[in-house]
């Protein structure tokens, strides 16, 4: 494990650095759109993440993961309700928008927004990932996925109350839970480090996998924020 996190550094400061980037260049006119976006788009993520992991465990049983296949079931049952959870953000925030600002949107608009390009490559790269002889890298992706939930959601909800004042936190539903220490993660730190003790020849394409990930998912939330950059400046609103 200590060789996988070892070299997992250098990939999770780059996406840190992408991170505080966006951080420096929220207002109050883009973050609240950025959170739209975000979740519209995240919603069609964790979707298609669903059909993935359940692709991850049939190929894993056929490889003889049976524990590895039985903790992707279950996770894709995660990604759904993580789906349905982010859609109800979508509703929530496009609600505020229309009241805050006597805009007439609709969250049916952003929920059916065309796949942006790092979406797709988010896709190729996991299906690349089940339908190929390494199934087994989605544990290790996913296990970076939530640790960057973890750590950069604090970060989020910081930058909406400091920006949008104390009541975004009724609107950040998923950003919340993902922040919280204590939700149980079905893909999780001990069941990689035990792969990995079982299988060290599995932490190569681990690490190149989870590199591309990192990569492919701070490229998603740079297209989050380009695109609340021309929504704000369509309605020149100002998040009051």
């Amino acid at each position: 494990m200590d060789v996988y996190e070892n070299a997992m550094v250098e990939a999770r400061v780059a996406f840190a650095n992408r991170i505080n980037r966006l951080v420096k260049v929220a207002n109050s006119e883009n973050l609240g759109f950025f959170l739209v976006y975000y979740a519209a788009l995240g919603s069609a993520i964790h979707e298609s993440m669903e059909k993935i992991f359940k692709k991850a465990a049939k190929r894993c049983k056929k490889m003889d993961f049976a524990n590895l296949a039985e903790a992707f079931e279950a996770q894709a049952s995660v990604e759904s309700k993580q789906a349905e959870e982010m859609k109800s953000d979508t509703k929530i925030w496009i609600d505020w928008w229309n009241q805050r600002q006597s805009l007439d949107l609709s969250a049916k608009d952003y929920l059916r927004h065309p796949t942006m390009p790092s979406m797709q490559v988010i896709q190729d790269l996991h299906q690349d990932v089940v339908e190929h002889q390494v199934p087994f890298a989605e544990l290790a992706i996913a296990y970076e996925m939530q640790r960057t939930d973890t750590i950069h959601s604090f970060t989020l909800i910081k930058l909406a109350i400091f920006k949008l004042g104390l009541s975004a936190l009724r609107r950040l539903g998923f950003v919340r839970r993902a922040a919280k220490l204590t939700t149980p993660r079905v893909l999780n730190k001990n069941l990689l480090a035990g792969f990995l003790k079982q299988h060290p020849e599995a932490v190569k394409p681990m690490i190149e996998k989870s590199c591309l990930a990192l990569e492919a998912y701070a490229e998603f939330l740079d297209d989050c924020f380009r695109l609340a950059n021309n929504e704000a400046e369509k309605y020149q609103c100002v998040a009051t």
